[in-house]
């Protein structure tokens, strides 16, 4: 099996395998790199945390080889991961004690794959190994990052080993080729179990694609494994509306075609109406007001809590009367009224003065 991380793994380790108690990780290195094998020092304190600390191993350029026959990492354990000058890539794989790929058990807070690097139980010929992730927070997929135990890579026999993953999400790009594979050629393809609360950006499909992010458990000419996800019945993602790359202009969706003719008949008219729906009326009341009613209630009528009562006055309105005629107010104005008053005309008094004729 190949074990396989980028430069990022020892700091991946460290970070997020936290010490709780003195424990020893299951890290067991072989004898296949001969002179070159890697060494393992238990018991090492590294920043003030007591950590394994892998050394040696096969330096081929900028990449540094291990070989472990067990490689089990547990809740609250630490190894570290010598990186000397000029390393770019630490490789690693775990041969197990048959001719089939070894099993991988890991237990973090986090873990991210990226950059092409992935956790493999990859064999040529033999049986794939196990792979199983026990991660509290999220599992992250990137950049081609991958999770394999796939069998007979070099299109030999060998069934598919099985993935085992338990964390809350599962993160990975659609477009970036992150893979999740328990495939076989000529044997049965592996199973993939995952109890999550959230899948993004991966899916199972019948075979995997370089264009996606992919979880298959396939046979090219075996029978085809399971894939088994179980997830909440309740997915965040199934309320989301994905939105358009592009805006829309509106002012393109309405034609631009006016009737030429002299006194055709108009097409119509569009209105914005800005946000919200159409202007309020003067007769409606505003948007977002609230009328309060008052509701009828089980408890016992008090008459001490009774609400006022406002009397309503149903006596009919006076009715407008049509001018009959018109008066002389006391300023010399001159005011319209419904009924003339009575006016007694006003009687003089004559007084003759007649000559008295003697």
């Amino acid at each position: 099996m190949n074990l396989i991380f980028k430069t990022l793994l020892p700091s991946l380790v460290y970070s997020f395998l936290l010490l709780t108690a003195p424990a020893r990780a299951q890290v067991t290195p072989d004898t296949t790199l001969g002179n070159e094998a890697s060494r393992l020092t238990p018991n090492q304190v590294i920043n003030g945390a007591s950590t394994d600390r892998v050394d040696g191993g096969a330096q081929r350029g900028i990449n540094l080889f291990h070989s472990f026959s067990q490689f089990n990492i547990r809740d609250g354990q630490r190894v570290y991961f010598g990186n000397p000058a000029g390393v770019q890539n630490i490789l690693t794989r775990v041969t197990g004690a048959s001719g089939n790929a070894g099993n991988t058990d890991i237990k973090a807070k986090l873990v991210r794959i990226s950059d092409s690097s992935g956790i493999a139980a990859v064999t040529t010929s033999g049986t794939g190994g196990n792979i199983i992730l026990n991660i509290d927070e999220n599992l992250v997929l990137r950049t081609g990052g991958f999770i394999s135990t796939t069998a007979g890579i070099q299109q030999a026999g060998g069934d598919g080993g099985n993935i085992t993953i338990n964390t809350p999400f599962i993160v990975a790009d659609k477009r970036e080729n992150s893979d999740i594979t328990a495939n076989a050629f000529t044997g049965r393809g592996g199973n993939v179990v995952i109890r999550t609360q959230g899948i993004f950006g991966i899916e199972p499909r019948v075979t995997e694609s370089t264009e996606t992010s992919d979880i298959t458990a396939s046979s090219q000419l075996g029978v085809q494994g399971e894939i088994s996800i179980t997830e909440p019945e309740v997915q965040p993602a199934q309320g989301l509306i994905e939105l358009p790359e592009q805006v829309v202009d509106a002012t393109r969706q309405v034609a631009q075609i006016c009737p030429r003719q002299p006194g055709a008949k108009p097409l119509g008219e569009f209105t914005i109406t800005g946000r919200g729906s159409l202007p309020p009326s003067p007769l409606e009341p505003l948007t977002g007001a609230t009328n309060q009613q008052v509701l009828a209630t089980l408890e016992p009528e008090n008459s001490n809590n009774k609400a006022p009562v406002s009397l309503i006055n149903n006596s009919p309105a006076p009715q407008i009367a049509e001018a009959q005629g018109w008066v002389k107010t006391s300023d010399g104005g001159v005011e319209l009224v419904a009924v003339v008053p009575t006016v007694t005309p006003k009687s003089n008094t004559v007084i003759a003065n007649c000559p008295v004729v003697q």
